[in-house]
């Protein structure tokens, strides 16, 4: 072979290698988005967002794994969102709260348990004194942080684990309605285990547990006697009621499995599988479509990674799924999976993802953490993020540059909570090695209704419906979506340029109902 033969071949070589790898060496960052004036045109409200805050660094060491746990929580009791934000060994849990006079975040340190990196949390009234608390999952296992007069008071929960496993985060209910809550711990492999796409190997799974609460916060392990065994490294999984029968069913995203569903059935669950085999991570509950019920988001791999190196020990006849999905819930508990026809095809890897009606124009939209530590693409370009506004039409609709909202970091969880007095959601981004970054959303002179909800036990799960003369607007309280985190329990409905409501109600899932009717527009009322 002469040289002319040696360069060509060189050249061709060359070429097929950067087809082969594109998606690893120039991941698609193109944003397939409209512009401000465009999306006014054709009728779509895009909110103006304002980047805040931008500190708080979580720094990465690479010696566990790199989630920190976050949680909207309003623990000092003044009715406005503060956030909680975890840490890596060695770094410090904070407090970001909101001040309104020098109007910029104030970072207040709090003195936990910084000897162990924090994963997952939920805020929630533990002890049943008005004030809000958190559960932490840490790498050394679970802990109860008490608020008492805005200190912390460390209380560690005693949870027998697997040799392999650790706590990653958790999903509340009332298991048998006694009034006290009961804990889903999700539960992943210790970091110095972990393989990357690993589906069959069942010495790589771990096995989530169903806590009992004693009635005096310690707990009995009842995962074999409610049908809840699950061996899976698990991101997150949260209760909600999914066919109106007011029972809480159990939603799973597990890292490398099927979407699972677990069915209420009353004094025990049915293991329903939803979805092809993914790598399952952020998923978020809302009512998309405005029909009462509530539809199902899940976030995956995307295109950022070919599929002959996603596929991991998958074998033939196993199908690999690395699409967003959405399903639609059509009632009694039946699901229509849809991807294409309501544009959420080809996005990138996403982490958490979060949901509110960040435009006020009475539909919900989506927001979704991402890019990955260790896909090499990510060190040469970084997705922004995706804000998707919900249209006319109920499909998605990518706004995130036109909002200002984006996020070039290595996004873990995106949060949405209420932080300044203008009753319309902000935006924290979390970053897995970076800073955690808060958007406020500007006034954008729409009505509405805010609603400041307990965070307790009592609300989990419960329905809130907003009716007026042209809309029908529907909520659900839950504690865990998201991924390893927890967003506000305060709550705006945008009605728009609507002016009248007929009725606000709040179904509990014990059967009781809070009718408020000839409610003013433009008011925050406190529930409870």
């Amino acid at each position: 072979m002469n040289k002319k033969h040696i360069i060509i071949f060189l050249f061709l070589l060359l070429l097929f290698l950067i087809l082969l790898f594109r998606p690893l060496i120039f991941q698609n960052v193109e944003i397939p988005e409209l512009s401000k004036d465009t999306l006014n045109d054709i009728g779509l409200i895009v909110p103006d967002f304002d980047l805040t805050y931008s500190g708080s660094n979580h720094n990465y060491d690479g010696e566990t794994y790199s989630f920190l746990a976050s949680s909207i929580i309003d623990y000092d009791g003044d009715g406005m969102d503060e956030i909680f934000i975890g840490s890596s060994r060695g770094q410090t849990d904070k407090i970001l709260d909101y001040d309104e006079l020098s109007l910029k975040f104030n970072e207040i340190d709090i003195d936990l348990n910084n000897d162990s990196a924090t994963f997952g949390s939920v805020s929630i009234d533990i002890d049943n004194d008005l004030d809000v608390d958190l559960i932490v999952a840490r790498e050394d296992g679970v802990f109860f942080y008490i608020n008492e007069n805005n200190i912390f008071i460390e209380k560690k929960v005693n949870i027998n684990f697997d040799d392999n496993s650790i706590p990653m985060s958790f999903a509340i209910t009332d298991l048998n309605n006694d009034g006290y809550f009961d804990i889903y711990v999700n539960t992943f492999i210790k970091f110095d285990l972990f393989k990357s796409g690993t589906f069959n190997d069942e010495s790589h799974k771990t096995k989530n547990i169903m806590l009992l609460n004693n009635r005096d916060n310690t707990f009995t392990d009842v995962t074999n006697k409610y049908g809840l065994n699950y061996n899976q490294n698990t991101f997150l999984s949260y209760f909600i009621d999914l066919d109106g029968d007011r029972l809480q069913d159990l939603v799973i995203s597990p890292n490398t499995d099927k979407i699972v569903l677990f069915k209420n059935l009353g004094n025990s669950f049915q293991k329903i599988d939803l979805s092809d085999i993914g790598y399952w991570m952020g998923s978020v509950p809302a009512d998309f479509d405005n029909d009462g019920d509530f539809d199902l988001f899940f976030s995956n791999i995307g295109n950022s990674i070919p599929n002959f190196i996603a596929k991991g020990d998958l074998l033939d006849e196993q199908i690999l799924q690395n699409e967003w999905v959405y399903y639609e819930n059509l009632g009694n508990f039946n699901f229509k999976q849809r991807i294409d026809d309501i544009r959420l095809d080809n996005y990138e890897f996403g982490w958490g993802a979060n949901s509110n009606d960040f435009n006020m124009d009475g539909k919900m939209d989506l927001i979704v953490s991402e890019n990955y530590l260790n896909l090499f693409s990510n060190k040469i370009t970084k997705a922004p993020g995706r804000l998707l506004l919900m249209g006319d039409d109920n499909k998605f609709i990518p706004s995130t540059m036109a909002s200002k909202v984006s996020n070039f970091y290595y996004g873990q969880n995106v949060l949405s909570g209420f932080f300044n007095d203008d009753n319309i959601p902000d935006v924290v981004y979390v970053n897995m090695d970076g800073p955690v970054r808060i958007f406020l959303n500007k006034d954008l002179n729409y009505n509405y209704l805010m609603l400041n909800v307990p965070d307790t036990l009592r609300f989990n799960g419960a329905i809130i419906e907003l009716i007026g003369n042209k809309f029908n607007q529907s909520r659900i309280i839950t504690f865990g979506a998201g991924l390893m985190s927890d967003s506000s329990n305060q709550i705006s409905f945008g009605i728009g340029d609507n002016d009248n409501i007929e009725q606000l109600k709040i179904n509990f899932l014990n059967g009781d109902v809070k009718v408020f009717n000839d409610i003013s527009i433009n008011q925050k009322l406190t529930i409870n």
